[in-house]
């Protein structure tokens, strides 16, 4: 039994500047640069019980945590207007730089009842370093108002390095724990593409679309190996709407829509070094964890243009 209070002060700043400039009335190119910094400061205290058979023993505990980020991001985009039906072009770049500092200190003591006190004193430096590349291009074609056509590529670069160095208290001297040390490399590749159409005719309007995408994900520890891992796969998701105008100038409207989507885990979830909390408590994440696909089906009924009935199932796998 172990009741734990937690307090935490966040402290955050952020900047950013960005600037359109119209080259003319169908060209256009923006830029837009941020800067964020967090300081974030945690404070943990615990006490309580730990029973094993008839034996009781008063268990207590400390930990603090202190991280600082800095995070910087850019952006350029340039569209283009190839008619006046709203038909044109989407260019989007991005790069995203964080990096990442946290130092963390636990102190836990045991007492048997009629027994001596047990102490554990141990220290946490860790670092990350994360980079992002982004660039997408999406086009979309008014054939005519009743019919339009949309597409795009999209492909996602991140290189994350993380670092953990652990020490333990021994005899007045900060001693490393190899077993807890770890540096650890992730590197993944996702390169997707869509195509989908919009038709309207009579009381219909249907949506119906395809996305594809590749994932390519590199997992490597240089102190353990056997942690490494490497994961390839390639997905289909596709989405289909359709809504009826039961009666249009009254608002009564019949909506139907499937969409298949993915969830990746995050490298937190993956990276499977020990994050040791108390001397009973870690996190450590799976380096084996797979995506998981959610199968949403959902129908709607509008009256009125006020009141709105939905009915959905979700099917989530692994």
């Amino acid at each position: 039994d172990n009741a734990s209070l937690f307090k935490m002060k966040i402290n955050t700043y952020w900047a950013r500047v960005g600037s359109v400039y119209e080259i003319s009335d169908r060209h256009s190119v923006g830029v837009d640069f941020d800067f964020t910094k967090n300081n974030d400061e945690t404070r943990s205290t615990g006490g309580g019980e730990a029973r094993v058979g008839v034996d009781t023993s008063i268990i207590a505990s400390r930990y603090t945590s202190d991280t600082d980020a800095d995070r910087y991001s850019a952006s350029f985009n340039y569209k283009m207007k190839t008619d006046d039906k709203g038909s044109g072009l989407t260019v989007v770049a991005d790069y995203l730089y964080n990096k990442r500092e946290w130092n963390e200190s636990n102190y836990s003591a045991e007492t048997p009842i009629g027994g001596a006190l047990s102490e554990r004193n141990t220290r946490g430096d860790r670092w990350s370093d994360t980079k992002l590349y982004t660039a997408r291009a999406d086009y979309k074609q008014f054939i005519s108002q009743k019919f339009q056509l949309e597409a795009g590529a999209k492909y996602t670069h991140t290189k994350m390095d993380t670092e953990l160095d652990n020490f333990d208290l021994t005899g007045g001297a900060w001693i490393p724990d190899p077993n807890l040390d770890d540096q650890y490399r992730y590197k993944e590749d996702i390169v997707a593409g869509y195509a989908s159409a919009t038709a309207s005719f009579n009381s219909w309007n249907l949506v119906a679309g395809l996305r594809v995408e590749n994932t390519s994900l590199k997992a490597h520890s240089f102190v353990h190996p056997d942690d490494s891992r490497d994961q390839s796969y390639t997905d289909f998701f596709p989405t289909a709407r359709v809504m009826y105008f039961i009666n249009k100038e009254k608002g009564h409207i019949l909506h139907a829509g499937y969409t298949r989507s993915i969830r990746r885990p995050s490298f937190n979830e993956l990276n499977p070094y020990k994050i040791q909390q108390d001397s009973y408590t870690y996190i450590i994440g799976n380096p084996n964890m797979k995506p998981s696909y959610n199968d949403s089906y959902t129908l709607t009924g509008i009256l009125a243009n006020k009141y709105t009935l939905t009915l959905g199932i979700q099917d989530s796998k692994d």
